[in-house]
């Protein structure tokens, strides 16, 4: 019994040791961590809000949206979607011009297959969506009014990103036509 007792103080002494260093890093380390996502997301959001030298965000209908300008001039709007794909959702961050186009997309999370799905973070596929209205974000395979090459073994994840973009570009869509966000005669 007394071996028994021994042998659980030193495990929970070991616990105690390790969990107090893994609480110490965290607490170093999280303000860099978020430091980094913070670039990571500005860098993204200049990505898919082209030529936009301010940002600023708006709360509306509990959605988060991110209004990009070049001085007083509107260039889009960005707003973060998560769509259903092969291995889990998948994160997407679509800009919409002024004009209810396409801007550059990016893939912020998946878990799509290696080799396959993965494929839906090549410059071609992401590329096929730039400067399309949301009416043209079918999959040519799934309509006649498709304009978007499904990526070759990964429908279920280019059905996913289209759809992701398509719902997007409607919610932004939305919200212009509420008034919720002005209009431009910008891009």
């Amino acid at each position: 019994m007394k071996k028994i007792l021994e042998f659980g103080f030193r495990l929970a002494l070991v616990s105690a040791v390790a969990s107090g260093m893994l609480t110490y890093m965290y607490q170093i380390t999280s303000p860099r961590i978020a430091e980094n996502a913070r670039r990571q997301k500005e860098e993204m959001l200049k990505y898919v809000l082209p030529g936009a030298d301010r940002l600023e965000t708006k709360v509306i209908e509990g959605q988060e949206i991110i209004i990009g300008y070049t001085g007083q001039k509107l260039v889009g709007v960005a707003l973060q979607v998560s769509s259903p794909g092969y291995g889990g959702p998948i994160q997407l961050l679509v800009g919409v011009s002024p004009k209810g186009r396409a801007w550059p997309i990016a893939i912020l999370a998946d878990k799509e297959t290696p080799g396959l799905g993965k494929k839906i973070h090549d410059y071609w596929f992401r590329q096929q969506f730039v400067g399309k209205e949301a009416r043209q974000m079918r999959l040519k395979m799934d309509s006649p009014e498709g304009t978007i090459d499904a990526v070759s073994s990964a429908t279920i994840s280019s059905r996913a990103v289209t759809r992701g973009i398509r719902q997007a570009m409607e919610q932004v869509r939305d919200f212009v036509s509420q008034g919720l966000v002005e209009r431009s005669q910008g891009g």
